[in-house]
């Protein structure tokens, strides 16, 4: 190489370098960076079209236009992600043409999410720009209100998409056949789709078979379907979720609801029901009212609550998954949970078998007035884990949950409107090695106990055991993501 010329290798080198070290920055200071210079403009501005952009109502939309606009309008083809939440006011006539700008330059948009939205998808010009988007595979609709104009563009933008999506979450199917018409149009329109989210007020069978859907989230109105007729529609599906706006008591149910179970019961036995399943999400009340009776892998159950323990231990038992979640709430006076019947042992009968939970993530939520100290927490965790064969524990606090798991998603979630001022210095004060020690005291079993608190950060603990002496040893964050997802896939393993 002549010595004399050494720049333009020496300025390739830089920009790499460049553009790994943005890579690592957070949106805030990428945003300072497109101050910086001509080359902090292009590179930091790549880098923030490239990931997830999650816009909040119309200030944020707005920003966000300005933002696009100052540049070269191409630069859109590097979106991947877009979502728009929470748009309640009307953008002006010039707003709406730069947003169909922007969209009609998003080329390679693979996942579109609008939630709670209205406003904007009663644009019929915007409807058709989405529908046009070929590389779309994710769409996400959420709605205020569902009148049947509103309802008429969702749907027309399904079955009018030019790509064909993986992933369809809709606020409502309409009841009766016209419900059953629209999943055979989407069944037609979309013919790799693997995940599904729909609400019904009214379940009616499409009589056809949605073979290649692997994940479904379900929302029942009023009553519960059959579960056959359920199967039937969605025979492969691996993950499903369900809620239901009416209530259930698992502990006097009506006579509908009886019969149901018992209907879904023998339609199990007969071989018209799922025989297992990777991932079961619901509570306790709503998954028995379907009849779901199948082993599963991983179960993510609603609000643990004292007085229903033997429920709890009976869809353990039943279900005998490898993976708990469970969410709890803390307030002063609030029971911890019981500790006999164990809820983490499904096969007590045989003191020598491995049967049992391998991995629990407890979620915590609490008063957004009092946060709980590190005793509130070990005192609920103790009797959970004491006895059992768990042997990953990963504990989070939050004020609330969303859907969300990944640790750095529930740390960074934006405090409500209610909390009180000392609840972040509360959280702070919480000391997570103390509450690792003491999981792994209390559980021979435990090998690494993940701590997650709400607005102050994550950890991992690896948990020695030499000598009759137990100690914790916090994981260098670098590794801990990995081991812990590493903890996970040994858990879950048969």
């Amino acid at each position: 190489m002549d010595p004399c010329y050494p720049s333009a290798t020496a300025a390739a080198l830089s920009v790499d370098v460049f553009r790994l070290i943005l890579a690592c920055l957070p949106r805030k200071d990428l945003l300072n960076m497109t101050c910086v210079s001509h080359l902090g403009w292009e590179e930091a501005r790549k880098e923030l079209l490239m990931r997830p952009i999650k816009l909040l109502r119309i200030e944020g939309l707005i920003s966000f236009l300005r933002f696009a606009l100052a540049g070269d309008i191409k630069q859109m083809s590097y979106i991947r992600e877009l979502s728009f939440t929470h748009m309640r006011k009307p953008l002006g006539k010039q707003e709406q043409q730069d947003l169909l700008q922007v969209v009609g330059h998003c080329t390679n948009l693979k996942v579109l999410a609008l939630r709670w939205c209205d406003i904007l998808l009663a644009e019929d010009c915007l409807a058709l720009a989405i529908s046009s988007i070929r590389t779309l595979e994710s769409l996400v609709i959420w709605t205020y209100d569902i009148n049947p104009k509103l309802c008429g563009t969702i749907w027309g933008i399904v079955i009018n998409a030019q790509s064909s999506l993986r992933s369809i979450q809709l606020p409502v199917v309409p009841d009766g056949e016209a419900g059953a018409e629209l999943l055979r149009d989407i069944a037609q329109t979309h013919n790799r789709i693997e995940e599904l989210k729909l609400a019904f007020g009214h379940f009616v069978s499409p009589k056809i078979s949605f073979s290649w859907v692997r994940s479904l989230n379900v929302v029942f109105e009023w009553h519960f379907p059959p579960l056959r007729d359920l199967y039937e529609c969605f025979p492969s599906i691996r993950e499903i979720t369900i809620a239901a706006h009416s209530l259930v008591d698992i502990s006097s149910p009506s006579d509908v609801i009886l019969a149901a179970h018992e209907m879904a019961s023998s339609d199990y036995r007969a071989g018209h029901a799922w025989r297992s399943l990777d991932l079961l999400r619901g509570s306790i009340d709503n998954i028995w009212a379907l009849g779901i009776l199948c082993p599963v892998r991983s179960l993510d159950i609603d609000f643990y609550d004292a007085s229903q323990h033997g429920h709890f231990v009976e869809a353990l038992s039943r279900h005998r998954p490898r993976k708990l979640t469970v969410a709890f709430y803390y307030a002063p006076g609030i029971a911890p949970p019981l500790s006999e019947p164990n809820l983490l042992l499904y096969d007590d009968s045989d003191i020598h078998s491995n049967a049992g939970v391998k991995y629990l993530f407890v979620k915590m939520m609490f008063s957004p007035k009092e946060a709980p100290a590190t005793s509130n927490i070990t005192d609920f965790l103790r009797p959970i884990v004491a006895s059992s064969r768990v042997e990953c524990v990963h504990f989070a606090l939050a004020e609330l949950f969303n859907e969300e798991t990944d640790p750095d998603a529930i740390v960074d979630q934006s405090p409500g409107g209610h909390s009180h001022p000392d609840v972040a210095s509360d959280i702070q004060k919480i000391d997570t090695g103390a509450i690792a020690r003491d999981l792994a005291e209390h559980c021979a079993s435990i090998r690494t106990v993940a701590v997650t608190l709400w607005l102050v950060g994550h950890s991992v603990w690896s948990v020695q055991r030499e000598d009759g002496q137990v100690t914790a040893q916090v994981v260098e964050p670098y590794y801990a993501r990995g081991m812990l997802m590493q903890e996970e896939r040994r858990c879950l393993a048969d």
